[in-house]
């Protein structure tokens, strides 16, 4: 693997993630959405209310749009990038699925941990099923 193939993927997620990352902010600073703390934590939590979450979104998207253009590019589209991106993907909802429920439920517990442990263990499930039945070799 030459080196273009990995430092052009990171500069270019990075940038897509510093070029959008204040625009997400913005627009939950704007709509007033943000962390809910609890009331019965310590007062310094207090500090935390209203920070905008969920910014997991724009590192996921910016590392899709990156992995998938350029796998495409350098002609490295295989079954372990797919299998990666499912892992990405799959673990970015459960994170998604945590910040709703805190933000928009006004919740201040998301998933608990039995939650996200069984989708973990679902990934991991369906990501050796899937190894296991192609039997395809890494590179």
């Amino acid at each position: 693997m030459e080196w273009t193939q990995i430092f052009i993927p990171i500069v270019v997620s990075f940038a897509i993630t510093v070029s959008v990352m204040p625009l997400f902010i913005g627009y939950f600073q704007m709509k007033k959405q943000g962390q809910v703390t609890r009331e019965d934590g310590p007062t310094w939590h207090s500090v935390k209310t209203g920070t905008p979450t969920m910014g997991g979104v724009v590192f996921l998207v910016a590392s899709l749009i990156t992995s998938l253009a350029m796998g495409l590019f350098f002609h490295q589209f295989t079954p372990s990038l797919l299998i990666i991106l499912f892992i990405l993907v799959l673990y970015g909802l459960l994170g998604y699925l945590d910040d709703f429920i805190k933000v928009f439920k006004k919740r201040n517990m998301g998933l608990n941990s039995r939650q996200k442990l069984i989708g973990q263990i679902f990934g991991g499930l369906v990501s050796t099923l899937f190894i296991e039945v192609k039997d395809f070799q890494t590179p």
